[in-house]
């Protein structure tokens, strides 16, 4: 149960961060950490601080979760930092198509990143 919580407050932090991005337009590179700490308290708060504290796996080692989702979104602006902030225009977008009479697929993607046409396809996120 710990690790489902851990791993949803990390995807709402995130979300967080870009939905803000979104609907506020860019910010300046020096307003990333500040964004990501708002993002963090909102989330954490939505979560059992309990399960978010205990022991989680890491690949360097089990570590405090709380401790953990703070290199995890240190991490990530670091990556913005040194790639730059991607054109994202949508998060948790929700997609359903049907495969066959009958058979159909549906679910979300956590976010949508334009890229430029004919840009290249390495420079995609996968986050």
């Amino acid at each position: 149960h710990s690790f489902t919580e851990f791993g949803s407050c990390a995807h709402l932090m995130l979300e967080m961060f870009h939905e803000h991005i979104m609907k506020n337009g860019p910010i300046d590179e020096s307003e990333y950490a500040g964004l990501m700490k708002t993002c963090f308290k909102a989330s954490i708060k939505k979560f059992d601080f309990h399960f978010l504290n205990q022991k989680t796996w890491s690949p360097d080692g089990d570590k405090d979760g709380i401790v953990y989702l703070q290199e995890i979104m240190q991490n990530y602006l670091n990556h913005l930092r040194e790639d730059g902030m991607p054109n994202v225009i949508g998060v948790e977008v929700s997609y359903k198509f049907e495969i066959e009479p009958g058979v159909i697929v549906r679910g979300f993607i956590d976010r949508l990143d334009k890229v430029a046409e004919g840009g290249d396809k390495e420079n995609v996120s996968r986050c």
